[in-house]
């Protein structure tokens, strides 16, 4: 048939599984149709989209290679979607800016929300005997999205109604590891009007480069 030669054979989509964050499909050989969702692409998932593109391209296919790709999401990573169109040989610069040789705001995306004074992101640092990590990011999120990794919570504003709150932190690795880091122990303490209403503790497994948690 002339039409043999117009087969992909890619099911014609593709999808950014990670079996390791969200999904309840882990224990299955496939993740598809049994209510676990992909994660939306990013710029370090690229290149599992040119490697779909690189397979259909050494195919004997006649047709330029046709795929269905999810999830995009601009305000997760635009530059994803940039990319993407470079490839499609449509440049988001000669599409948004015809007139101009470059668009800076390109990789961007906007969010409008009420800025407080007084942000939610503690900048502290702990040191305990003088030798132990320093902490390098801490902020209290709610709307946390547990597989993406990432709070739809722009604002990052705190109300009485707010619930589910998540803590995430950075640890400096200590010097003295040499990569192989140790257990660390967090503990926290809910403080509301200067009267500690809960207090929990996290115990870390160790890492070979820093802590995140």
């Amino acid at each position: 048939s002339p039409l043999c030669g117009t087969r992909l054979n890619a099911n014609l989509h593709l999808s950014n599984w990670d079996r390791k964050r969200g999904c309840q499909c882990q224990q299955r050989r496939m993740v598809d149709w049994c209510g676990c969702s992909p994660l939306v692409f990013r710029m370090e998932d690229y290149s599992k989209i040119r490697s779909e593109v690189h397979r259909n391209e050494q195919s004997q296919s006649t047709m330029p290679p046709r795929f269905f790709a999810r999830k995009f999401n601009p305000t997760v990573d635009s530059n994803v979607l940039a990319a993407v169109d470079e490839i499609n040989g449509v440049g988001l610069v000669v599409t948004l800016a015809p007139e101009t040789s470059s668009a800076g705001n390109v990789g961007s995306t906007v969010e409008l929300f009420f800025s407080s004074r007084r942000p939610s992101e503690f900048d502290g640092r702990i040191l305990a005997r003088g030798k132990d990590a320093g902490l390098e990011y801490f902020r209290v999120y709610t709307s946390y999205d547990v597989k993406e990794q990432i709070s739809w919570n722009w604002s990052g504003l705190l109300s009485p109604t707010s619930s589910l709150l998540f803590l995430v932190s950075r640890w400096r690795p200590r010097a003295e590891s040499a990569g192989n880091e140790t257990r660390r122990l967090v503990a926290t303490v809910w403080d509301s009007y200067g009267k500690g209403i809960a207090y929990s503790k996290l115990e870390s497994a160790p890492r070979k480069s820093e802590d995140e948690q």
